[in-house]
């Protein structure tokens, strides 16, 4: 689940990270495509409600929509590496070069994909060996783990949200949050429990 803190913090980087304005207007605007989706599948699904009534922006979003060809807000196929892989209007990296969350998009936002879309690498918690009685939650101390990381991810995507966000308002984040949100992080990251070596088991 806190893949979406991922999903949130590219969308509001790129909304912040530069044309400002007009990124947020479009951002916004894509509620229209939702609304028309709306409208598609109760025509397919419920033909014989045509005539219930529409909100008051019904004819607006309608109109709205006619702007998104795709399913991506920003109009760009494969919106979200896009979006990750922009260079950056406020950060430099040591060598100069704008900042891009490359790590971010190849590390976590893939890691936690697997759990999103429930792929085989989501099921170690429940694994058995050949031959045992299937049992579930058979290896919870995965899953115990993998909290710890969810935990470490909500405090760490939510600090650069805040970033973001305040940098979109011509803002800096302001100190006393930057340093509690950097102290949290740091808890989190110390709290999670040691990889005991087979050694130790």
């Amino acid at each position: 689940m806190s893949r979406t803190l991922i999903d949130i913090f590219l969308s509001v980087r790129y909304v912040s990270n530069r044309d400002t304005e007009a990124r947020a207007k479009t951002y916004v605007d894509y509620f229209a495509k939702t609304h028309e989706g709306w409208m598609k599948m109760i025509e397919k699904h419920f033909p014989h409600h045509k005539n219930l009534p529409m909100p008051a922006f019904h004819d607006r979003a309608m109109e709205t929509a006619k702007q998104f060809k795709g399913h991506e807000w920003t109009g760009l196929r494969g919106q979200t590496k896009i979006m990750a892989f922009e260079e950056d209007s406020y950060e430099i990296d040591a060598k100069g070069q704008p900042v891009k969350q490359e790590f971010d998009y190849d590390v976590p936002y893939w890691w936690t994909s697997q759990y999103v879309h429930a792929t085989i690498a989501s099921l170690a918690e429940h694994e058995i060996e050949p031959g045992r009685v299937f049992r579930v939650r058979s290896q919870t101390r995965r899953d115990t783990e993998r909290g710890y990381d969810a935990l470490f991810n909500t405090a760490i995507f939510l600090h650069k949200i805040f970033i973001c966000a305040f940098r979109g308002m011509n803002s800096d984040l302001p100190e006393d949050l930057m340093i509690e949100l950097g102290e949290l992080v740091r808890r989190f990251a110390a709290a999670k429990p040691r990889r005991r070596s087979s050694a130790e088991s």
